[in-house]
């Protein structure tokens, strides 16, 4: 789930319908989310580290909260198969059809 909060400025001209649009969280997603949580992978024992600050730098005790592990595996199998979808030029919906 992704929550939003738009905080209202005097004389602002933000167009705030630009969060509207999925090309927006599709680029955050490719852009920044995804990049980011991959490089926590732990390539000597497996896993991803948990414990990491916003700048992607792992914590001195490199923890793995399995809760928080399956949600990152949970994620990147959505994003394979909404960008595959995407790449093959039909909707998931199909993936379903028979």
């Amino acid at each position: 789930m992704v929550s939003l909060v738009v905080v209202e400025c005097a004389e602002s001209e933000i167009d705030y319908g630009q969060y509207l649009g999925g090309d927006y969280w599709r680029h955050q997603a490719l852009e920044g989310i995804i990049p980011f949580w991959l490089n926590t992978l732990d390539k000597k024992n497996g896993g991803y580290f948990t414990d990491v600050d916003r700048t992607g730098v792992i914590g001195t005790i490199p923890l793995k909260y399995p809760r928080m592990v399956s949600w990152l595996i949970y994620g990147f199998s959505v994003a394979y198969v909404v960008l595959s979808c995407k790449l093959l030029g039909r909707s998931i919906p199909d993936l379903y059809r028979t």
